[in-house]
């Protein structure tokens, strides 16, 4: 997708306009540039109407500010999750990529390479909010281990969160999953759901990979990269709900 044509072409438009957000669409191999019609160009971008019947493959925007990533943003990402279509960024100031698709087990494919059918690919994912954070890592391994889409949730700006009282709107049942009775065996890709931070309610997920040595993969924040651990006792009593996908059964 990203090939050293559609960077060059990119650049192309976008460097004329160094103070400003410029967008296009990816379509059969090549970059068009369309419009950025949103009142802050230099903050944000807005594709106008032209796009539409394209049926483009990516759709691209640039970042040139300092104080602006060289990575997507969650607006971008959940942006990107909305339309389902990948997003390809540009930032003109550090000459620095990223790209991300929505359907996709793997959240840095310029980045991180490896089979999405093996555990080891899971592990060390650096915590970023709505692309690897803990929901994240567990759709991508069910869509790379399994294949099978556990859905997905917007994200809230993550200034300031978690906010007491918050609840991960993700419901498990409206996926196909399963309540497990407690105190049944726990299974390989059963799915836990536990309660940080004093609450009673889920904000952290994980999901078994090793049911006899009772293993669990998770991300639990931005300290740490993703990591199998031990379900021990600390996280079972912080335990609020452990589910099984119905295909599973």
């Amino acid at each position: 997708m990203l090939t050293d044509y559609i960077r060059e072409t990119i650049k192309s438009h976008a460097q004329p306009f160094p103070e400003e957000e410029v967008c296009g669409v990816v379509v059969d191999g090549d970059a068009i540039r369309i419009p950025n019609i949103h009142p802050d160009k230099a903050n944000h971008f807005e594709l106008d109407n032209s796009w539409v019947n394209l049926q483009p493959d990516a759709i691209y925007h640039s970042h040139w500010k300092d104080e602006q990533p060289g990575e997507l943003s969650l607006e971008d990402l959940e942006q990107c999750k909305f339309c389902g279509i990948p997003y390809i960024l540009h930032h003109v100031g550090f000459d620095e990529w990223d790209y991300y698709e929505p359907k996709s087990p793997n959240p840095f494919p310029l980045k991180k390479q490896g089979d999405p059918q093996t555990l080891d690919f899971y592990l060390n994912w650096r915590f970023v909010w709505g692309r690897s954070d803990c929901f994240a890592l567990i759709r991508s391994y069910f869509l790379g281990i399994l294949g099978i889409d556990i859905g997905d949730f917007r994200r809230p700006p993550l200034d300031g969160f978690p906010t007491i009282g918050w609840l991960t709107p993700w419901k498990a049942e409206e996926h196909g999953f399963v309540q497990v009775t407690p105190g049944l065996p726990l299974r390989k890709h059963d799915i836990i759901q536990i309660a940080l931070k004093g609450g009673r309610e889920p904000n952290h997920l994980g999901v078994i990979v090793d049911a006899e040595g009772m293993q669990m993969l998770h991300n639990v924040s931005a300290e740490y990269t993703s990591q199998v651990g031990l379900y021990g006792s600390y996280w079972q009593t912080r335990t609020t709900h452990i589910f099984r996908h119905g295909s599973l059964i």
